[in-house]
């Protein structure tokens, strides 16, 4: 960075706070370089996004277990349709979308 080659640096990392295993934090890390009066300058920026991984991978596991419900009672239905046909003697009729 001091050669001017690269102007932005952004990182992600993961740290250990007192060397813990239990306390894992994940760091995002981000450095830019800038000229001021022909003087090159840094400014950067160190972000716990520990929280947001956590939350995305909350999210998308309540997205798996709605579509798994979702399916369940697509199955079931089609399996109500096959009893209620055996029933009244008609052939099933069966969803499949």
């Amino acid at each position: 960075m001091r050669d001017g080659k690269i102007t932005k640096l952004n990182e992600t990392f993961t740290y250990y706070p007192n060397k813990s295993k239990e306390n894992k934090k994940i760091i995002e890390f981000s450095l830019e370089s800038f000229y001021i009066n022909n003087e090159i300058h840094h400014l950067g920026f160190l972000i716990d996004i520990t929280k947001d991984i956590e939350k995305s991978k909350q999210l998308e596991y309540a997205k798996r277990q709605s579509i798994i419900i979702k399916e369940v009672h697509h199955r079931i239905k089609n399996n109500f349709q096959i009893l209620n046909s055996f029933i009244n003697g008609c052939p099933p009729k069966l969803n499949f979308g």
